[in-house]
């Protein structure tokens, strides 16, 4: 009969849990939900958002799959030590240097340490394929950049934004109410009082940069218009069992970018379009070549 080397799609029906063949292994319903849960892409609106991201996750891993596949054909070797000296970043920056704290993380997502420097591996080599395989795009024309501007202007304004300190207290902590008013009526500087009020017991203070106005609170945006910037507002926002005074230190108004603003931004984005137009158009290459069923 010969060997089977076409992209193969059927209906999507996870029979025993497997959900596609692929260059001699498998891949699974549980291994996709794995690598759901890892996203942080556990909640969905509708059973369709659910089909698409389990869709959107086993075309990642059909295609990390076959490039790792092309790399072993080429006899392609990972130096033990970088994966170690990965191991050890990760170890060191995420979980404190704790290789406790990363064998208890390892286990809830029900990998070893072996298992997890395999993966690892495969992502280094998917990494190096793409660098050595698929070359990056490094210019753009201005007609392009003018044509992107011109069709994505509304996504190219920046709303109105504030940038905002808010101290929260409970409306029972009247020694803490107390300590703020105190705090507030003294002559000192915006960023002085900001390091006392942090310092106050039973207090919670919040600095919030870039909040734009549809994301804020009615009650808030009418209490911050009226305040002057690096300055407190002595009457507080009532939010029910707490109150919050409030510290405006920025204010921009809406603005739309122009051609020239926009044009380091728009750049950035047409160069990443391109790079994964070709990225998409190598791996397609690949799968056309490989065994790759899915079901």
């Amino acid at each position: 009969m010969g060997a089977l080397h076409a992209f193969v799609i059927k209906e999507n029906v996870y029979a025993n849990r497997i959900v596609a063949h692929v260059e001699g292994g498998v891949i699974t319903q549980q291994q996709v939900e794995q690598e759901a849960i890892l996203r942080n892409l556990r909640r969905f609106p509708n059973a369709r958002a659910r089909e698409k991201m389990q869709s959107e996750i086993l075309n990642a891993m059909i295609e990390k799959e076959v490039v790792v596949k092309e790399f072993e054909r080429m006899k392609g070797q990972i130096p033990e030590s970088y994966i170690q000296k990965k191991f050890d970043a990760i170890q060191r920056k995420r979980f404190e240097g704790d290789p406790l704290k990363l064998e208890e993380a390892l286990r809830y997502q029900g990998k070893t340490k072996a298992g997890y420097k395999n993966d690892l591996r495969r992502e280094a080599i998917v990494e190096c394929m793409y660098e050595r395989r698929v070359t990056k795009p490094n210019t753009i024309s201005p007609l392009e950049i003018k044509s992107y501007y011109d069709n994505h202007r509304s996504e190219l304004a920046r709303e109105k934004q504030f940038d905002i300190d808010q101290v929260t207290i409970p409306k029972e902590n009247q020694a803490a109410i107390r300590a703020v008013k105190e705090c507030l009526a003294l002559d000192l500087s915006y960023d002085e009082k900001y390091q006392k009020l942090s310092h106050i017991a039973g207090v919670d203070v919040k600095r919030m940069n870039n909040l734009n106005e549809q994301d804020v609170l009615p009650q808030i945006i009418e209490k911050i218009e009226k305040i002057a910037i690096n300055f407190f507002d002595g009457e507080p926002v009532d939010f029910g069992d707490q109150i919050a005074f409030l510290g405006l230190r920025g204010n921009r108004e809406a603005h739309l970018f122009s051609l020239a603003e926009a044009r380091g931004s728009i750049e950035r984005i047409l160069l990443n379009e391109k790079y994964q137009a070709l990225r998409k158009n190598w791996v397609d290459g690949l799968r056309k070549n490989s065994y790759c069923v899915v079901l």
